[in-house]
């Protein structure tokens, strides 16, 4: 049976081959004690950073991770690295100042965070994410059932970093290929 990865570290795996991953070995590029809270942003409601995602683009790597409390607080924020740095020294890393996606209260978007990345039909770079239409909460914020999945489009900038731009309302529906 496999291993389960543990949540407190980021892995990646190398092989020429999907079927060469199950005996590739790991290597660690980030460790949950290697990013702690440290801008005002990141320990609103909770002292966390956590759902690392990793990315690689022109050179660098990057790290998304979620900050803050559920709902209204919780954001997304970045780490990134030189790609010929070694990521186990946390002096390779740099973190981002300011979240690099937020809460929008005009398009009732709360709390996005623990995002994932795939590409679509069109190969444009897709996050996966959750958040709330909605910032009231009852009851245990873990379990609240208004987290939704959703997925926004993104593009890099000039100088090699993503741009997620702001959550779209719930109204705007992405892209999909047409026959889907």
């Amino acid at each position: 049976m496999a291993s389960v990865p543990e949540y407190d570290r980021l892995e990646i795996c190398h092989s020429p081959t999907l079927a060469g991953l199950a005996k590739a070995s790991a290597t660690v590029i980030w460790r949950k004690p290697d990013s702690e809270p440290e801008f005002a942003w990141e320990p609103r409601g909770f002292w966390v950073n956590e759902g690392p995602a990793f990315i690689a683009q022109a050179g660098k790597v990057f790290i998304s991770y979620s900050a803050g409390a559920i709902v209204e607080n919780y954001c997304i924020g970045w780490l990134y690295a030189d790609k010929e740095s070694n990521f186990l020294d946390p002096a390779s890393w740099q973190k981002c100042a300011q979240p690099v996606f937020t809460t929008h209260r005009l398009n009732q978007q709360f709390g996005p965070g623990h995002n994932s990345f795939t590409r679509n039909e069109q190969g444009e770079e897709i996050s996966v994410y959750h958040a709330c239409n909605d910032k009231t909460i009852e009851g245990d914020p873990l379990y609240d059932p208004n987290r939704h999945t959703r997925i926004k489009v993104f593009h890099w900038d000039d100088e090699g970093m993503p741009c997620f731009g702001e959550p779209a309302a719930d109204s705007v529906r992405p892209l999909i290929a047409p026959g889907r």
